[in-house]
Protein backbone atom coordinates (compact mmCIF):
# COMPACT_ATOMS: atom_id res chain seq x y z
CA UNK A 1 0.00 0.00 0.00
CA UNK A 2 1.47 3.32 -0.99
CA UNK A 3 1.13 6.50 1.38
CA UNK A 4 2.52 9.90 1.76
CA UNK A 5 5.55 8.37 3.28
CA UNK A 6 6.99 6.28 1.18
CA UNK A 7 6.27 8.72 -2.01
CA UNK A 8 7.99 11.65 -0.64
CA UNK A 9 10.97 9.14 0.13
CA UNK A 10 11.43 7.95 -3.55
CA UNK A 11 10.70 11.75 -4.89
CA UNK A 12 13.60 12.41 -2.66
CA UNK A 13 16.06 9.12 -3.41
CA UNK A 14 15.48 9.70 -7.15
CA UNK A 15 16.19 14.14 -7.02
CA UNK A 16 19.56 13.12 -5.02
CA UNK A 17 20.81 10.86 -7.67
CA UNK A 18 20.22 13.38 -11.25
CA UNK A 19 22.42 15.91 -12.34
CA UNK A 20 25.32 17.81 -11.18
CA UNK A 21 25.55 19.92 -8.64
CA UNK A 22 26.12 23.95 -9.25
CA UNK A 23 30.07 23.33 -7.60
CA UNK A 24 30.88 20.54 -9.80
CA UNK A 25 29.84 22.35 -12.83
CA UNK A 26 32.15 25.53 -12.06
CA UNK A 27 35.09 23.26 -11.24
CA UNK A 28 34.37 21.48 -15.09
CA UNK A 29 34.09 24.99 -16.58
CA UNK A 30 37.57 25.91 -14.45
CA UNK A 31 39.24 22.67 -15.94
CA UNK A 32 38.41 23.52 -19.10
CA UNK A 33 39.37 27.40 -19.33
CA UNK A 34 42.77 26.18 -17.83
CA UNK A 35 43.21 23.77 -20.45
CA UNK A 36 42.37 26.26 -22.96
CA UNK A 37 44.98 29.10 -22.03
CA UNK A 38 47.43 26.52 -21.99
CA UNK A 39 46.67 25.57 -25.89
CA UNK A 40 46.51 28.99 -26.82
CA UNK A 41 50.16 29.72 -25.04
CA UNK A 42 52.06 26.64 -27.03
CA UNK A 43 49.85 27.96 -30.21
CA UNK A 44 51.30 31.46 -29.91
CA UNK A 45 54.66 30.00 -29.95
CA UNK A 46 53.92 27.86 -32.66
CA UNK A 47 53.29 30.82 -34.33
CA UNK A 48 56.06 33.10 -33.90
CA UNK A 49 58.56 29.43 -34.37
CA UNK A 50 57.00 29.46 -37.88
CA UNK A 51 57.29 32.90 -38.50
CA UNK A 52 61.08 32.79 -37.80
CA UNK A 53 61.66 29.29 -39.73
CA UNK A 54 60.59 31.50 -42.76
CA UNK A 55 63.69 33.91 -42.16
CA UNK A 56 65.63 30.66 -42.09
CA UNK A 57 64.09 29.22 -45.64
CA UNK A 58 64.54 32.96 -46.82
CA UNK A 59 68.09 32.67 -46.20
CA UNK A 60 68.37 29.12 -48.40
CA UNK A 61 69.22 31.03 -51.75
CA UNK A 62 72.21 33.10 -49.24
CA UNK A 63 73.67 29.73 -48.37
CA UNK A 64 73.44 28.48 -52.10
CA UNK A 65 75.15 31.70 -53.08
CA UNK A 66 77.97 31.15 -50.52
CA UNK A 67 78.00 27.24 -51.31
CA UNK A 68 79.11 28.66 -54.74
CA UNK A 69 80.98 31.68 -54.21
CA UNK A 70 82.93 29.29 -52.35
CA UNK A 71 83.30 26.24 -54.86
CA UNK A 72 83.97 28.38 -57.25
CA UNK A 73 87.13 30.55 -55.74
CA UNK A 74 88.20 28.49 -52.26
CA UNK A 75 87.33 31.16 -50.41
CA UNK A 76 84.22 32.59 -48.56
CA UNK A 77 82.59 35.70 -49.37
CA UNK A 78 82.72 38.88 -47.41
CA UNK A 79 79.16 40.33 -48.42
CA UNK A 80 76.28 40.18 -50.30
CA UNK A 81 77.55 41.99 -53.39
CA UNK A 82 80.24 39.40 -53.75
CA UNK A 83 77.99 36.13 -53.55
CA UNK A 84 76.21 37.90 -56.27
CA UNK A 85 73.20 38.74 -53.70
CA UNK A 86 70.91 41.83 -53.85
CA UNK A 87 71.32 44.25 -50.89
CA UNK A 88 70.51 42.80 -47.86
CA UNK A 89 67.68 45.29 -47.03
CA UNK A 90 65.89 43.85 -50.28
CA UNK A 91 66.08 40.15 -49.37
CA UNK A 92 62.79 40.60 -46.85
CA UNK A 93 59.48 39.59 -46.01
CA UNK A 94 56.93 40.35 -43.73
CA UNK A 95 58.89 39.13 -40.51
CA UNK A 96 62.73 39.54 -41.98
CA UNK A 97 64.33 42.72 -42.17
CA UNK A 98 67.17 41.64 -44.04
CA UNK A 99 69.82 38.62 -44.47
CA UNK A 100 73.13 39.98 -44.52
CA UNK A 101 76.24 38.05 -45.90
CA UNK A 102 79.18 39.37 -43.50
CA UNK A 103 82.41 38.86 -41.86
CA UNK A 104 81.06 38.34 -38.23
CA UNK A 105 81.95 36.44 -35.95
CA UNK A 106 83.44 34.52 -39.68
CA UNK A 107 83.45 35.21 -43.14
CA UNK A 108 80.64 33.90 -44.97
CA UNK A 109 78.14 33.94 -41.94
CA UNK A 110 74.55 34.89 -42.53
CA UNK A 111 72.69 37.02 -40.33
CA UNK A 112 69.19 36.98 -40.87
CA UNK A 113 67.29 40.45 -38.62
CA UNK A 114 63.38 40.00 -37.83
CA UNK A 115 60.99 42.46 -37.28
CA UNK A 116 58.77 40.35 -34.96
CA UNK A 117 56.27 42.30 -32.15
CA UNK A 118 56.85 39.00 -29.86
CA UNK A 119 60.73 39.46 -30.31
CA UNK A 120 63.30 41.99 -29.28
CA UNK A 121 63.94 44.64 -32.01
CA UNK A 122 66.68 43.32 -33.57
CA UNK A 123 66.93 40.03 -32.95
CA UNK A 124 68.54 37.67 -35.21
CA UNK A 125 70.07 33.41 -36.30
CA UNK A 126 73.17 33.80 -37.55
CA UNK A 127 74.10 30.66 -40.03
CA UNK A 128 77.83 30.04 -39.86
CA UNK A 129 79.33 28.08 -43.25
CA UNK A 130 82.38 25.41 -42.44
CA UNK A 131 83.81 24.08 -45.60
CA UNK A 132 84.16 20.75 -46.01
CA UNK A 133 85.40 18.33 -48.45
CA UNK A 134 82.50 18.52 -51.10
CA UNK A 135 80.34 20.14 -49.20
CA UNK A 136 79.36 23.35 -46.76
CA UNK A 137 78.32 22.52 -43.62
CA UNK A 138 75.67 24.97 -41.80
CA UNK A 139 75.54 25.90 -37.82
CA UNK A 140 72.74 27.70 -36.60
CA UNK A 141 72.48 30.11 -33.57
CA UNK A 142 71.28 33.02 -32.32
CA UNK A 143 72.91 35.01 -29.40
CA UNK A 144 69.71 37.39 -29.20
CA UNK A 145 66.55 34.74 -29.29
CA UNK A 146 65.61 32.36 -26.41
CA UNK A 147 66.46 28.84 -27.46
CA UNK A 148 62.59 27.76 -27.11
CA UNK A 149 61.90 30.45 -30.22
CA UNK A 150 64.54 28.91 -32.70
CA UNK A 151 63.98 26.41 -35.59
CA UNK A 152 64.37 22.21 -34.69
CA UNK A 153 67.27 22.98 -37.13
CA UNK A 154 69.03 25.57 -34.96
CA UNK A 155 68.28 23.69 -31.69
Amino acid sequence: MLDYKSIRNSRLQAGDEAGFTLIELMIIIAIIAILVNMAMVSYKDYLVRSKISSGVVLAAAAKSAVAEYYSNTGMLPADNNAAGLAAANTISNDYVTSVVIGTVPSTGTITITYNLPELNPGDSILLRPEAGSGSMKWTCYSTTMKSTMLPSSCR
